[in-house]
């Protein structure tokens, strides 16, 4: 009878080290995590994926995405200079903008780590916890998950469109990773400008306002934030190439790459499962959520929502269709290129409004230059392929 306790802490420190050893290795983080959450989740299956390009460095790839989620994990609790939100901290903002830069993985572990540290810790210290409360904070999770997991994504689609055929190999690569900096610290600066208005909900939500410790990190200190993301990219190319055409298992990177995605009929399957409606409302919903930070009263989400749902069904095609001479002359155009002309004619536009109303101390200028924004994307980004497919922008 004393053997049975014996016995079943065997076994559990048996399963905990077959465990540890799954989490361990390359294939997990870029084969078998993604597979287990791409249906629901396709773009942070896409980020852990990008795992599989470190493979000819295994322990790097096996424990980096550990060592990023140990920081996320950690930092809401031990970091002194991060009380209420993760922008209070220029240093933190650095590593998961350079970190999602170098390596997606790096990225999604930090922020599904820190989402689950953050309500930890609120929990924790909040002896009257609220919806508001968890709502605010919330709208932080999607801000940093916007830096951490959609902007390298983008960069990278961006700056893909570039066609560099004709140019050779070493020079390919240079102008690739100038590319790729250029792009993803063009980005990160336009989520730095966003965000110092966009965080707002995570101290007004609960009955607060935003602290000076909250927000001058970032809007005094963003070049740092920028230079992270810019340096961490351009070497993620340099290091891409590498490891897939001068590494000693060059044959086995590029399987271990597409083995995650291999059966496309099942890339995103529960998010395609909805209908196209569906799809378009729920993106529309995160939108309007982001934009929290700019409302001063209940029409302005209903106003997002309406505009940017009719903007998005008619970008999928379902409410009219897009000019095909329009879906020509975009397609003639480089995306990085339409990428500058959105955000400079947005900026424009909420330039030109906040100067009629800045007497007024309203942010809803701002709001209305972020959806306009937002429509132009649209207008610039037509669907090619005018079926019941939505990206959540």
């Amino acid at each position: 009878m004393e053997e049975a306790p014996k016995v079943s802490t065997e076994k559990a420190a048996e399963r905990s080290r077959k465990l540890l050893a799954r989490v361990g290795s390359v294939e997990f983080w870029s084969i078998e995590l993604p597979r287990l959450i791409d249906p629901w989740t396709p773009n942070l299956a896409t980020s852990f994926a990008d795992d599989a390009w470190l493979a000819p460095w295994p322990k790097v790839a096996a424990y980096g995405p550990l060592l990023a989620a140990l920081i996320g994990l950690l930092t809401p609790w031990l970091w002194p200079w991060m009380v209420e939100s993760y922008t209070e901290s220029v240093i933190f903002l650095m590593l998961a903008a350079g970190g999602a830069a170098l390596n997606w993985a790096l990225g999604a572990s930090l922020l599904a780590a820190y989402v689950l540290g953050d309500i930890g810790h609120v929990l924790f210290r909040s002896t009257f916890l609220t919806f508001r409360t968890m709502g605010g904070h919330a709208v932080g999770y999607l801000l940093l998950g916007v830096l951490a997991v959609r902007i390298p994504q983008l960069a990278a689609r961006l700056a893909s469109g570039i066609r560099l055929e004709t140019v050779d190999s070493a020079l390919r690569v240079r102008v690739k990773a100038a590319l790729y900096g250029a792009v993803c610290a063009g980005l990160v600066l336009l989520w730095c400008q966003g965000t110092i208005v966009l965080i707002r909900p995570v101290f007004t939500w609960p009955g607060g306002s935003p602290t000076d410790e909250a927000i001058m990190p970032v809007q005094v200190h963003w070049q740092w934030i920028v230079a992270a993301s810019a340096v961490a990219a351009v070497a993620r190319v340099i290091l891409q190439h590498r490891s897939t055409s001068q590494s000693s298992i060059v044959s086995g990177v590029p399987e271990l790459r597409e083995t995650p995605i291999a059966d496309r009929t099942r890339k995103g399957s529960a998010w395609r499962g909805m209908t196209a409606w569906a799809r378009v409302v729920l993106g529309s919903s995160v939108l309007t959520i982001i934009l929290a930070g700019t409302y001063e009263s209940w029409m302005d989400p209903v106003i997002v929502l309406i505009v940017s749902v009719i903007a998005g069904l008619w970008r999928n095609g379902l409410l009219g269709k897009v000019p095909p001479s329009w879906m020509e002359l975009t397609g003639r155009i480089p995306p990085v290129i339409r990428m500058v002309i959105v955000p400079f004619a947005g900026y424009l536009f909420a330039n030109f409004i906040l100067n009629i109303f800045w007497s007024t101390g309203s942010l809803r200028p701002v709001m209305v230059g972020a959806l306009v924004t937002v429509v132009l994307f649209y207008v610039f980004f037509p669907i090619r392929s005018q079926r019941s497919r939505v990206a959540i922008t």
